[in-house]
């Protein structure tokens, strides 16, 4: 099978700017070192640092036409929901950007009405959420996080949910993988997405992929020449309907190098098409 016959969807591109600032605002009061982990963190998830001009027609062109060479239909981008720019830029490219809202369980009732209020606006196809970076961070199976879940359930739409240990030096017990089994097992209905690999509980990860109907897992962070042996098996065997594809530009990687390594992850051929795509639409319930 030819990878570029299939028109991928991404999910999880960067949208840089406001967003991004939405997050390091909660993640740098947390970091205790010595250094100053403003200046780590955006080439944490920008190669070269935030880019300027981020909501320029140049920009976003310059991103639309890398996903038009590779072969990429759509990106699942985040925002917030103040976020005047980003929401312009999602409705000027609703063709090519599906909406995710970043959410804070801290906010409480004004969560749930974001929630609300960015499906009737701008039809968003899930809420992101990465519970290490909160302050204070707030575990995957925290009360605070039940009614979030349960409005996701409501409106229709997925958690796209950070697991395993993150790469700014914050804490990550929030973001234990076993976590997922207590909410997963009050909420069969949830259609959760763990991004971020589960790294180093790949196995544990897997058996509840295996046992949780709803429960996806996305590659986001990993090169494709790293995906776990664990994911791949699974994928391969039992679990084809359940991982799909999320490249991470433009944050730290590139299409350049995702795609050039591509072709010699050993997935069987009936498993490309769904892990480029089809499990996407299924997951978040994208219009085919």
């Amino acid at each position: 099978m030819q990878i570029g016959d299939i028109e991928a969807i991404d999910v999880l591109l960067g949208l840089p700017g406001p967003g991004y600032g939405w997050w390091e605002e909660r993640i740098i009061p947390q970091v205790r070192t010595n250094a100053d982990y403003s200046k780590h963190l955006a080439p944490h998830f920008y190669r070269d640092g935030v880019p300027e001009g981020v909501y320029e027609n140049s920009f976003i062109s310059t991103i639309i036409k890398k996903m038009d060479e590779f072969h990429v239909q759509k990106g699942v981008v985040s925002f917030a929901i103040d976020d005047q720019d980003a929401r312009q830029l999602v409705t000027a490219h609703a063709d090519r950007l599906i909406p995710t809202l970043n959410i804070d369980p801290h906010e409480g009732m004004k969560t749930l009405r974001d929630m609300e209020r960015a499906v009737d606006e701008l039809a968003i196809k899930g809420v992101a959420v990465i519970p290490a970076a909160f302050n204070p961070p707030i575990p995957i199976d925290d009360r605070r996080m039940y009614p979030i879940y349960a409005k996701c359930i409501e409106l229709d739409i997925a958690a796209l949910v950070s697991v395993g240990v993150p790469g700014p030096h914050i804490r990550f017990a929030a973001q234990m993988p076993e976590l997922v089994d207590e909410v997963c097992w009050f909420y069969p209905e949830l259609r959760m997405v763990l991004r971020h690999g589960g790294d180093p509980w790949i196995d544990l990860v897997v058996k509840m992929l295996h046992k949780w109907p709803n429960l996806y897992y996305a590659t986001s962070g990993w090169v494709p020449k790293h995906y776990p042996k664990g994911i791949i098996d699974f994928a391969n065997t039992r679990g084809a309907d359940k991982i799909m594809w999320a490249g991470y530009y433009p944050y730290g990687l590139t299409y350049e190098r995702i795609f050039s390594e591509m072709p010699n992850v050993p997935f069987r051929d009936h498993v490309w098409p769904r892990f480029l795509r089809d499990n996407a639409i299924a997951a978040l319930k994208l219009d085919a």
